[in-house]
């Protein structure tokens, strides 16, 4: 059974079920919110903007943080199976980003990023490979974690497992995989470090 929030004048609409929490102290603009499952946690801190987006959560034991100050558009984030979670932390903006998190681990974004449009942040592969020869699985999803003030150009992909540094700037179009070390630039496909020491302002 559900509750629904109707957010009439910002055309957004809430839906959770009975044991989970949902605390919107910032803003929604024509965004949908369902939550599946039980004891599952959705909270928008204090001037938090989010605006044209769609969160999914089917599972249990989930749960999405958008801290402080963030200005998020144009975002999906889809989380199902339990015990994940996706914190985005405080002051950081968003163009358009699809961001999936499964298999009960997280996608964590810092403080003060930039994320351009057409962005994709996955920690799973959604689908499962088993090795023929020990029918053991081979690729299990695995979290990732973004630094503080992170740059993140248009069309970048960010795939399970990878850590990025502070300070750092994913160019556009790159396909991270792997540890992105501070202070430095990463492009291609896959990334590879082009500069480093460096640093830059919004």
């Amino acid at each position: 059974m559900f509750l629904k929030l109707k957010y009439l004048l910002f055309r957004s609409i809430v839906k959770y079920s009975k044991s989970s929490k949902v605390k919107i102290d910032g803003k929604l603009r024509a965004t949908k919110v369902k939550i599946l499952g039980e004891n599952n946690s959705f909270e928008i801190e204090d001037r938090a903007f989010l605006k044209n987006s769609k969160i999914s959560v089917k599972g249990n034991n989930n749960k999405i943080l958008i801290k402080k100050g963030c200005d998020l558009k144009n975002v999906k984030i889809f989380m199902e199976e339990n015990n994940s979670e996706i914190i985005v932390g405080e002051n950081t903006t968003c163009a358009g980003a699809k961001i999936l998190s499964q298999e009960g681990k997280k996608v964590v974004l810092g403080q003060s990023c930039i994320l351009s449009y057409d962005i994709e942040i996955r920690n799973c592969d959604s689908h499962k490979i088993y090795s023929k020869e020990t029918n053991e699985r081979i690729n299990p999803a695995k979290d990732i974690i973004i630094g503080d003030r992170v740059w993140i150009g248009m069309r970048a992909i960010i795939l399970k497992g990878s850590e990025v540094g502070d300070d750092s700037i994913i160019a556009a179009g790159s396909i991270i995989v792997g540890k992105v070390d501070r202070n430095s630039i990463v492009a291609g496909v896959p990334g590879n470090e082009i500069k480093n020491d460096i640093y830059w302002e919004r």
